[in-house]
C-alpha cells in the first residue's frame, strides 16, 4: 500500500466544498427560474440533480429551462431520463413530442405511448406531431387519418388547422391550404405555426419574397424558431441570398441540432458564399425538378441526383434517399449515391435494412474497400461473426497486395478483437514499410500505451515521408504522451515553423503547453483556436483542462456538461469523471457512469469504472457482484485482465487479481505494465522471493525502464536495504524524470538524514533542466520542511506562489507559515491566516495560525483559534500544550491545568515532557 501519509502532504490542489443542502433545494431553483435568473438556477437543479439523481420535478424543471434556452439535445437527454426514471409521461409529452419533431424520430415518438395513458390535451398536441412526421416520411395517408383523430378531440383549434394546411400542401391543395390558414388568423393573428404554413404556401407558389415576409414575421415572435430558421435559410438560399441563409443555418448548427439539412445545407451555402457567386440555374432547376416522376430522369439521370440533393435543402431526407434509390435504378454502379444510402440507413440505425442493401449491391462495392469494410462490421453488429469472417477472407484474397485494405482489415480486429490482436496481425503483414501500415501500428501501438515502439514506428513513418505535417505531428503526440516534451517541443516548432496555421499541430502543440503547466500560454493558443472553430469538442475538453488547473473548475464542469449532455463524448466524459473523482465527488461520478452505460450498455471500460466507484464508495457487496459478472464476460482482452486484476486487488481477492494479471501476461507478453503491476501485488503481499524471481526474468530480458528500478528500489526497501533502494529510485528518475511515484519514493527515504543532502542534490539537478516543473520544486520544499531547513523551504514556497501555482492551496500556504516563523513572523500570520481561510477547521491548519498568532503577541486571538482546533481534535498533544502555554501566559493558570494534565497523561516523547516540565516550572514560581 502506498503511504497515506505522503498522498496527503502532496495533495496538489483541493477544492473543499461545505454542505449547502439547505442552500441548493428545488424550490429555490425554481424560485430562481420564475424570477428569470435561468443561470444560477440551473446550478442549483444541477446540485439537486448531483445528490438526487433520481428526483423527477428537478430532470423535469432542468429540461424545461434547456429547452427555452434552445439546447435541445441536452434537452432531450434529460426529458429521456426523466421518463425511464418513471415520470409522468403528461408532465412531459408536449416537450417531448416537440423534441422528436425536431430531430425526426418518428419511432421514439410512437415508443412514448408505451409509458402511460396521454390525457386529452396532450393526446392532441402528440396527434399533430405525429401527422407532421407521416408527413414527412411522405406518408400522406396516415397523416390524414391521425388528424382525423385530433379534429374528434378539439375540432376547433389553431393548431389543428395549421397542420390540415400543412397536409393539405402535400397534397398539392393550395387553395384548400389558403382557405385553413385564413380561418387560423382569423382565431390567432399572431401564431408563429401560422405564419410557418404562409411562409410554406408563398413558397411553393414561387412567391419568394412573401415567403421571406412571413417567416421574418414569424421569427420576430419567436426569434429561435428552428422550424422558422430552416424554412427561411432555404429560400434565402435559392434567391442567392447566401449570407442571411448563412445566418440562420449557424444559429440552428448552434442549437445543436444534427440533421441531414444542416450537414448539406451549410457547407453548400458556405462555400458558394466564399466564392461570391450564386448560379441563377439553381433556382430554375429547383423549379424545373421537384414534382417530377423518377421516369422523367430516364435520359439526364444525373438530374435525379441533384433533386435528392435540393430534397435535402428543402428539409426532406425521406425523399431524399427515395430519390438517391431511384437513381441507382438508373445508374447502379455510382458509389457515391451507394454510400450515400448505405450510411443513411446506418446512421438511423436500420441495420438490417442496411445489410440488405449492401448485400444487393455487392458486385458494384466489390472494389470499394471502406463499404466492404462497413458491411462487414454490419454483419458483426447483428451478431454473425462467421458472415463477416467469410467478407474478411474474401476481402484480402480480392485485395493481396493492398496495404490499405490490411489497414482497414487491422482496424476491424482493433474492434472486434483489441489492439494487441491488431497490432501482431500488422507485425507478420508483408506491408511493413507501407505508410498506411506504418500509421495503424503507430496508433495500435500508442492505444497499447506502448510508447517505445508507437515512437519507432513513427519515426520509420516520418523517414518515408518527412515532409508531412500530419506524420511529424503524430510523432510530436506520441512524444508528448510518452514524457519526452523536450523532443515534442522541438518537432513541434519544426512543424509550425513550415506550417504555422495546421490546426492538428496547433492541437498538439495546446496539449503541450498544457503538460508543461504553462497555462497562460495554453488559454491564449486555446482561444484563438476556440474562435476558428467554435464547435470543436476537443478544444473546449483542452480549455476545461486549463480552467480544471486554474481554480476555474466550475467553468470547466458546466463547459463538459453542455457537451456531455449533447452527445455521448467520451474525451468531455472521461475529463469530467476525472474531475469528480478528483474532488470526491463519488456518487456524482457513478451517476454519470451508469447514465453513459444507458447509451453504451456493455461497455467494458465503463462496466470496470462502475465497479471501481462502487468500491470507493464502500458498496463492497455490489462492487463484489459486478466484478464478477465481468469476469464472466466474452472476448475479454489483456487489458481488460489488467483491470480485472486491480478491483480484485482492491477488493483484496489477492489470488483472483495475480491470476488475472498471469493471463493478461499470457496474452500481451510484451506488455511490461502486466508484469510491473503483477510484481506490485507480490511486493504488497509480501511475496518477496517470487517479485525477486520476476524482476531477474526482466532483467535477462534486458528491461531497464523507470519502473522496473522502481519496483527493484521497493524490493530492496522491504528486505531492509534502504541504500540500494535509494540508489534505484534515483535510476527510475533518471529513466523517467517526470515519473512522480518514483520521487515520492525517494523523497520518503529522504527523511532519513542519510539521504538528506542527496535528495537535495537530485531534485535540484533535475529542476536546473526542468525549471517549470513545480511538483518537484513543491515536493523538494515539502523536503526542506521536514529537515527544518526554513530559508531554503520558505523560498522555494514563495517562488512557486510567484508563479501562480498552488496559490489556493491550504496546506502549502501553511507550511510556508512555518518556514517563516523565525525570519518574518509578520509574513508568516499572513500565509496562517490565508492556510485558515482557504480550509476552515482543519486541526493542523489551526494549530499553525495560533503559532503565528503567538508569534505576533495576539495571545487573546489565539486562544479563540486553539479552541477551535481543541474541538476538532482534543486528544492532540501540541493543541492541549499551546492552549495551556497560552493561557499561562494570559495569567489563567487554573484554566491551564486540565490541559497540562491531558499532555502528561499521553505524552511519550522526550520533547513534549521537557515543554510539559518548563511550563510547570512557570507555574510553581
Amino acid at each position: 500500500m502506498y503511504r497515506l501519509l505522503f498522498g496527503l502532504l502532496l495533495c496538489v490542489s483541493m477544492t473543499t466544498y461545505a454542505d449547502s443542502s439547505s442552500k441548493y433545494t428545488y424550490d429555490n431553483a425554481l424560485q430562481l427560474h420564475k424570477q428569470g435568473d435561468n443561470k444560477t438556477a440551473i446550478i442549483y437543479l444541477r446540485n439537486v440533480l448531483s445528490n438526487t439523481p433520481d428526483n423527477l420535478a428537478a430532470q423535469i424543471l432542468y429540461g424545461q429551462i434547456l429547452l427555452q434556452q434552445q439546447l435541445f439535445a441536452e434537452a432531450l437527454n434529460v426529458f429521456e431520463g426523466a421518463l425511464t426514471d418513471g415520470a409522468d409521461i403528461n408532465l412531459i409529452s408536449d416537450e417531448l413530442s416537440y423534441l422528436y419533431l425536431l430531430s425526426r424520430q418518428k419511432n421514439k415518438l410512437q415508443e412514448m405511448l408505451k409509458y402511460g395513458e396521454l390525457r386529452q390535451p396532450q393526446k392532441f398536441n402528440w396527434l399533430l406531431v405525429s401527422a407532421s412526421l407521416d408527413l414527412q416520411t411522405n406518408d400522406l395517408e396516415q397523416a390524414r387519418s391521425t388528424l382525423k383523430t385530433a379534429a374528434t378531440l378539439f375540432p376547433q383549434n389553431v393548431n389543428l388547422l395549421n397542420a390540415q394546411a400543412e397536409l393539405a400542401l402535400a397534397e398539392k391543395a393550395e387553395d384548400r391550404a389558403a382557405e385553413l390558414l385564413a380561418q387560423s388568423l382569423q382565431l390567432e393573428p399572431n401564431n408563429s405555426a401560422t405564419l410557418l404554413q404562409l411562409g410554406h404556401l408563398a413558397f411553393i407558389q414561387k412567391r419568394y419574397p412573401a415567403a421571406i415576409a412571413h417567416y421574418q414575421t414569424g421569427l420576430a415572435l419567436d426569434p429561435n424558431n428552428p422550424l422558422l430558421l430552416r424554412a427561411i435559410s432555404t429560400v434565402q438560399f435559392l434567391t442567392g441570398q447566401l449570407g442571411d441563409a448563412r445566418n440562420a443555418l449557424e444559429q440552428l448548427s448552434s442549437m445543436g441540432l444534427d440533421d441531414a439539412y444542416l450537414r448539406f445545407a451549410l457547407p453548400m451555402v458556405t462555400a458558394l458564399q466564399d466564392k461570391t457567386a450564386v448560379n441563377e440555374s439553381i433556382q430554375t432547376l429547383h423549379a424545373d425538378l421537384i414534382g417530377m416522376p423518377a421516369e422523367y430522369f430516364k435520359a439526364e439521370p444525373d438530374k435525379l441526383f441533384l433533386r435528392a440533393t435540393l430534397h435535402y435543402l428543402n428539409n426532406n431526407e425521406f425523399l431524399a434517399i427515395e430519390d438517391f434509390n431511384n437513381y441507382l435504378q438508373l445508374k447502379p454502379n455510382d458509389l457515391n449515391a451507394i454510400d450515400i444510402v448505405a450510411n443513411y440507413y446506418i446512421r438511423n440505425e436500420l441495420v438490417g435494412t442496411a445489410v440488405k442493401f449492401l448485400d444487393d449491391n455487392k458486385a458494384y462495392i466489390k472494389d470499394y474497400a471502406p463499404l466492404q469494410l462497413q458491411h462487414a462490421l454490419l454483419a458483426i453488429k447483428q451478431q454473425r461473426p462467421y458472415v463477416a469472417q467469410q467478407m474478411l477472407t474474401e476481402m484480402r484474397a480480392r485485395f493481396p497486395d493492398n496495404a490499405e485494405m490490411a489497414a482497414l482489415d487491422a482496424e476491424l480486429k482493433r474492434q472486434t478483437l483489441g489492439p494487441a490482436a491488431a497490432l501482431a496481425y500488422l507485425s507478420d503483414s508483408p506491408f511493413t514499410a507501407e505508410p498506411s501500415v506504418l500509421l495503424s501500428k503507430t496508433l495500435l501501438a500508442k492505444d497499447l500505451n506502448d510508447f517505445p515502439r508507437a515512437r519507432d514506428f513513427a519515426q520509420q513513418l516520418l523517414a518515408l515521408q518527412p515532409e508531412d505535417p500530419t506524420y511529424r505531428n503524430i510523432y510530436a503526440g506520441i512524444l508528448v504522451s510518452s514524457g519526452d516534451l523536450t523532443e515534442a517541443e522541438k518537432q513541434l516548432t519544426q512543424l509550425l515553423q513550415a506550417k504555422p496555421d495546421f490546426f492538428p499541430g496547433q492541437l498538439t502543440q495546446a496539449n503541450l503547453l498544457i503538460l508543461q503547466r504553462d497555462f497562460v500560454a495554453a488559454a491564449k493558443l486555446l482561444k484563438q483556436l476556440i474562435e476558428l472553430q467554435p464547435q470543436n469538442d476537443t478544444l473546449q475538453v483542452l480549455q476545461a483542462q486549463v480552467e480544471l488547473q486554474t481554480n476555474n473548475s466550475e467553468q470547466a464542469v458546466e463547459r463538459l456538461v453542455k457537451i456531455v449532455n449533447r452527445q455521448h463524448h467520451r474525451p468531455s466524459l472521461n475529463l469530467l469523471l476525472a474531475h469528480y473523482f478528483s474532488v470526491n465527488k463519488q456518487k456524482e461520478a457513478l451517476g454519470l457512469i451508469q447514465r453513459s452505460l444507458r447509451r453504451e450498455f456493455m461497455a467494458k471500460d465503463l462496466l470496470l469504472l462502475e465497479a471501481n466507484t462502487l468500491i470507493t464508495l464502500n458498496q463492497i457487496t455490489e462492487a463484489q457482484e459486478k466484478v464478477s459478472q465481468f469476469a464472466q464476460l466474452a472476448d475479454l482482452n489483456d487489458n481488460h485482465y489488467y483491470e480485472l486484476g486491480l478491483l480484485q486487488k482492491r477488493l483484496e481477492r489477492y489470488a483472483d487479481a495475480s491470476n488475472s494479471f498471469a493471463t493478461a501476461i499470457k496474452l500481451a507478453p510484451d506488455n511490461l505494465i502486466y508484469d510491473y503491476e503483477l510484481i506490485n501485488l507480490q511486493l504488497d503481499t509480501t511475496q518477496l522471493k517470487q517479485a525477486e524471481q520476476r524482476l531477474q526474468q526482466l532483467a535477462q530480458r534486458q528491461v531497464r525502464s523507470a519502473d522496473y528500478y522502481l519496483l527493484a528500489g521497493m524490493l530492496a526497501e522491504q528486505q531492509q536495504n534502504p541504500e540500494l533502494a535509494f540508489k534505484n529510485y534515483s535510476k527510475s528518475i533518471e529513466q523517467n524524470p517526470r515519473f512522480q511515484r518514483a520521487w515520492g519514493m525517494a523523497y520518503e527515504l529522504s527523511r532519513q538524514a542519510t539521504f538528506n543532502e542527496r535528495f537535495t542534490t537530485l531534485a535540484q539537478q533535475h529542476l536546473q533542466l526542468q525549471p517549470n516543473d513545480f511538483w518537484v520544486k513543491r515536493l523538494l520544499a515539502e523536503h526542506h520542511i521536514n529537515h527544518q531547513q526554513w530559508p531554503e523551504a520558505s523560498t522555494l514556497y514563495q517562488q512557486l506562489l510567484a508563479a501562480g501555482s498552488f496559490t489556493d492551496d491550504a496546506f502549502l500556504q501553511n507550511n510556508l507559515a512555518n518556514a517563516l516563523f523565525t525570519s518574518d513572523p509578520a509574513l508568516a500570520l499572513q500565509h496562517a491566516a490565508k492556510a485558515n481561510q482557504l480550509r476552515r477547521n482543519e486541526p493542523l491548519i489551526l494549530t499553525t495560525y495560533a503559532k503565528a498568532l503567538l508569534q505576533n503577541q495576539q495571545a487573546d486571538q489565539a486562544l479563540a483559534v486553539l479552541y477551535q482546533a481543541y474541538a476538532q481534535q482534543s486528544s492532540n498533544n501540541e493543541i492541549n500544550l499551546l492552549l495551556a502555554e497560552t493561557l499561562v501566559s494570559l495569567q489563567r493558570a487554573t484554566e491551564a491545568k486540565p490541559y497540562i494534565d491531558a499532555v502528561r497523561q499521553n505524552a511519550t516523547d522526550a520533547a513534549t515532557r521537557e515543554r510539559v516540565a518548563a511550563l510547570l516550572a512557570r507555574l510553581a514560581q
